[in-house]
């Protein structure tokens, strides 16, 4: 067993054992109590050694992008990754988490790769599970990358919902010029790329320049949702 194993089965085993004599102390008064907390002994047990994703599907399909406008937004891409996904074994809801992308540096970027993170929670039994999904979609060659996965005992995810945001990736990115951004790409003749990404209804925005082994310290967050927007700290 690797010394990780042994820090978990350690990790779990604290509680099994405060069950066990929690269970002793109170058997003669509670059976329904120290049945439920056998039971969560053997849970713990038989979990023990689920400690990462297990990968369910990965593999590359192609996709329809006719559809598609010339300059496609976020909202455009999401009914072909959900169609990717669900030709994937997804089963679930599309339960959309994160989008993002690298693009190159230019005042109005075509989206002709994006990436889309997916999960929605469900019960194998009674053991909580979480699916996750990632999609990266790319027109220039037509095809999508699915990588679905699992992991027993996880239950939470924020789910993004487009209808909830006032503020889409080119809106964020004309707000992140007025913030920095504008002032770094002709610093640099637009030689560089912008990352860009939502999490929680906030986007993140950050520059490199082309050639440059690093990140620039230029780090813009504005909300999906107000449109309020910050430099981040270095």
């Amino acid at each position: 067993m690797t010394g990780k194993s042994r820090l978990l089965s350690h990790s779990r085993a604290i509680p099994a054992v405060a069950l066990i004599l929690v269970c002793i102390m109170m058997c003669t008064g509670g059976v329904f109590f120290c049945g439920a907390a056998w039971f969560t002994v053997g849970l713990v047990h038989e979990l023990e050694e689920v400690d990462s994703p297990q990968i369910l599907v990965e593999k590359e399909v192609t996709i329809d992008t006719s559809a598609l406008p010339e300059h496609p937004t976020e909202e455009d891409w999401y009914s072909v990754a959900v169609e990717a996904l669900q030709n994937s074994d997804w089963g679930l809801s599309p339960d959309l988490t994160r989008v993002s992308t690298l693009l190159p540096c230019q005042s109005d970027p075509v989206l002709d790769e994006l990436d889309m993170d997916f999960a929605d929670a469900y019960f194998d039994g009674v053991i909580p599970h979480l699916k996750m999904a990632s999609v990266s979609l790319d027109r220039t060659t037509n095809t999508a990358s699915v990588m679905v996965s699992y992991q027993a005992l996880r239950w939470r995810r924020s789910p993004l919902d487009f209808s909830k945001m006032e503020i889409g990736l080119h809106q964020a990115l004309a707000i992140a010029d007025q913030y920095g951004g504008q002032e770094f790409r002709e610093g640099v003749n637009d030689r560089c790329v912008m990352s860009i990404f939502v999490t929680d209804y906030e986007w993140r925005i950050g520059y490199k320049e082309l050639g440059q082994p690093i990140w620039s310290d230029l780090r813009i967050q504005v909300d999906a949702q107000s449109g309020d927007a910050k430099r981040l700290p270095r």
